[in-house]
């Protein structure tokens, strides 16, 4: 193991579709000399310790060799690279699990943070549950059924039954479920941060009690 300096490196990535993509990039530059490795497949970035002593051209011919597209890299400083403090459980906790807290989760642990979600209910906040979604699912189902019974057109016949709206719920219902699975609760794993189920109470500038959890 090299005690050569490090820098903080980002390199874009193409080619990247799953995560055996991910471990295929993380096994190559782990084999040129890089280390503290971290690669999203989503964003086809890798993010990584470089030491002094690992050139560039080594880096980038083992990505090619694993059959990727190296881009651009990005460098910090030496020694410029996010630290976590072990006081404490996380660099940062978010109360709730919305889109912006999902957004914020996302970029953190894509720089290398310890990052946790804390919510009392479901994954993906008022838009995907009780709000944009759900919402329009519907009035498009009524805009329909209404159209079919008054449409301006002369000659054509065409009718609205009775509405189930049971059945209309039901379908509303698997739509929000959907997609809250693939555009949430899928992302924590991939990820790789934590969602702690529920209700956060500050109990100090820097700590929280979740049910009976303390979580700093």
């Amino acid at each position: 193991m090299t005690d050569a300096p490090t820098r903080t490196a980002v390199l874009d990535v193409g080619g990247m579709t799953c995560d055996d993509c991910a471990h295929h990039v993380t096994a190559a530059l782990d084999k040129a000399g890089a280390t503290d490795i971290s690669v999203a497949w989503q964003t086809g970035q890798a993010r990584f310790a470089w030491p002094s002593d690992v050139p560039e051209a080594e880096l980038r011919s083992g990505v090619v060799a694993a059959g990727y597209r190296p881009g651009t890299l990005r460098v910090s400083s030496a020694g410029e690279r996010a630290s976590s403090d072990p006081a404490f459980d996380y660099d940062l906790v978010v109360v709730g699990a919305g889109s912006a807290a999902f957004a914020a989760a996302i970029k953190a642990t894509e720089a290398g943070y310890r990052v946790a979600l804390v919510e009392e209910g479901v994954l993906g906040g008022t838009c995907v549950n009780i709000g944009c979604v759900p919402s329009k699912a519907l009035l498009r189902a009524g805009e329909l059924a209404w159209t079919a019974g008054h449409h301006p057109f002369a000659g054509l016949a065409t009718s609205s039954g009775p509405v189930d709206l049971a059945a209309m719920v039901g379908q509303k219902d698997e739509l929000v479920g959907a997609l809250r699975q693939a555009k949430y609760a899928d992302l924590v794993q991939d990820y790789g941060f934590e969602v702690i189920p529920g209700r956060a109470r500050f109990v100090g500038p820097d700590r929280l009690d979740v049910d009976g959890r303390a979580v700093s």
